[in-house]
């Protein structure tokens, strides 16, 4: 099964994290793209996840996600985090 890919404002809207913050985690590599350049830039919800991680590394991705009460499975039907 092939991996849903999504551009910075796609993964702005799904997620509710500013534009600005992706393109900055984006441009500092924390938010790694799909595919290698001169590709265009396209994320994937498990980068989306590192990048999260990686930038709220004393919260867990469990927590931050909960305080805006969403998921992985509220963006992309995936399976709800902290069910691991």
């Amino acid at each position: 099964m092939c991996e849903m890919v999504y551009t910075i404002p796609q993964l702005s809207a799904l997620s509710g994290i500013k534009r600005s913050t992706l393109y900055y985690w984006a441009r500092i590599g924390r938010l790694e793209p799909a595919y290698p350049p001169p590709e265009p830039l396209l994320f994937s919800l498990a980068a989306l996840k590192t990048a999260i991680s990686r930038a709220q590394a004393k919260q867990p991705l469990a927590w931050y996600l909960k305080s805006r009460q969403m998921s992985i499975r509220d963006m992309d039907g995936a399976k709800r985090l902290g069910e691991e």
